[in-house]
């Protein structure tokens, strides 16, 4: 408990005495009420916190993140954006972070509350840009019988050697890629 019984216990006798206690000035009069909230953060509420991402790679090269994120002004809808684009070098003009359903199939514990958007969800995006980075340098290696490690992502280009082409080439027959990322706290 965190003292929630007690307060109310204490408030409704001090109202008490404020409701039968006289004022100074007959122009005023007395009320009383109550109010309680909470303020949840990171696993505080649950023990363990957790959030899943899902990355879409079109063949046009643009990518849609389904995320828990919710961009109040604070900037999260950019640093999602900003995580992918650092670890697939898509352009962020090509990447369009949006939230999910609650009915969507994905999963988040808490929502976008205190500093967890980055810390969380954050982290689910850049597990999913993670996956997705590996998915598409594994299929350029065996698209160009390279090794991995010859493969490189730039400015939603996917190169090797001298050979250059879009990244969306590298999407599933029905014309996307969709990866999955999540993270724990712990």
């Amino acid at each position: 408990s965190c003292g929630v019984q007690a307060c109310l216990t204490q408030g409704l006798s001090r109202f008490d005495v404020m409701r039968k206690g006289p004022t100074d000035d007959p122009t005023k009069v007395r009320g009383w009420g109550f109010a309680a909230g909470s303020h949840t953060t990171a696993s505080g509420a649950t023990g363990t916190d957790s959030s899943e991402a899902r990355l879409t790679l079109h063949e046009n090269g643009e990518l849609i993140a389904d995320t828990a994120s919710i961009d109040n002004g604070q900037g999260s809808d950019t640093v999602m954006a900003q995580m992918i684009s650092e670890e697939t070098d898509i352009p962020l003009s090509d990447i369009d972070i949006r939230r999910f359903s609650t009915t969507d199939e994905l999963d988040d514990i808490l929502g976008a509350v205190a500093s967890r958007s980055t810390y969380i969800i954050g982290a689910a995006v850049r597990d999913g840009a993670e996956t997705l980075r590996q998915t598409i340098v594994e299929r350029a290696a065996e698209r160009f019988d390279a090794s991995p490690d010859d493969i490189s992502l730039q400015d939603g280009t996917v190169r090797v050697g001298d050979t250059e082409v879009p990244i969306g080439e590298f999407v599933d027959e029905d014309g996307q890629l969709t990866v999955y990322g999540d993270a724990v706290s712990d």
